[in-house]
């Protein structure tokens, strides 16, 4: 299918600019306040294209589930697939003024086993960049979630402290529900935004008209 595609477009590369199906998946938060954003214009633009996007919080088996691209966010291994950074993610510690005025502001990572820390579940550490080294820094909460959405919620609602991505909590941070939180001497490992696809596929004009779009809206 692809290949027939591919050779289409080859053939007519302006007849009709991207076409065809294209088959997403990326991170919930992430899909939720970065992708639906840019949805409608694209496809306003494309009007031979269509897209399905999955929201997980999984790591999702591109190759076996047939889908043409992943957004991630996490350190890339060597899996056999293409990666493309396309934008750095700064993380940041935040929370709530209701929960700071009650709990108090940490300035050390010691400071931090005084408090809720707030992670995905089964995550027992944060990781943190101290004097350029990394270290992990073990952390307690009685809340934690399988996706970003849950623990930014609980974290706006006053349940604790949260390592977030700047894009985030833009509007958190506008509207003033959330505050950042800085300790001293250590700021929270970045992990950049990747795209991910079989390296078995063509980059085809659907997949590249996408990234083009979602690159220009993280910058």
């Amino acid at each position: 299918m692809d290949t027939h595609e591919a050779a289409r477009q080859t053939l007519q590369p302006t007849a009709g600019g991207a076409t065809g199906l294209l088959r997403v998946t990326a991170p919930v938060t992430l899909g939720r306040k970065r992708i639906m954003p840019i949805i409608h214009e694209l496809l306003d633009e494309q009007p031979g294209l269509r897209i399905d996007l999955e929201l997980s919080d999984a790591i999702v088996d591109i190759v076996a589930s047939g889908i043409d691209l992943a957004i991630r966010i996490a350190p890339m291994k060597d899996s056999g697939l293409i990666a493309r950074k396309l934008a750095d993610n700064p993380k940041h510690i935040y929370a709530s003024p209701s929960y700071l005025a009650a709990r108090g502001i940490p300035k050390t990572i010691d400071d931090l086993a005084k408090h809720e820390c707030l992670t995905f579940s089964n995550f027992t550490h944060w990781q943190f960049l101290v004097d350029g080294k990394e270290r992990s820094v073990r952390v307690n909460s009685r809340f934690s979630s399988s996706g970003v959405d849950g623990f930014l919620a609980a974290c706006v609602s006053g349940l604790g402290l949260a390592q977030l991505s700047a894009w985030d909590v833009k509007d958190e941070l506008q509207n003033g529900s959330l505050v950042p939180v800085h300790i001293d001497g250590a700021s929270p490992r970045d992990l950049a935004i990747w795209a991910v696809f079989p390296s078995r596929r063509q980059i085809l004009p659907k997949l590249r008209v996408f990234l083009d779009k979602f690159q220009s809206s993280l910058l």
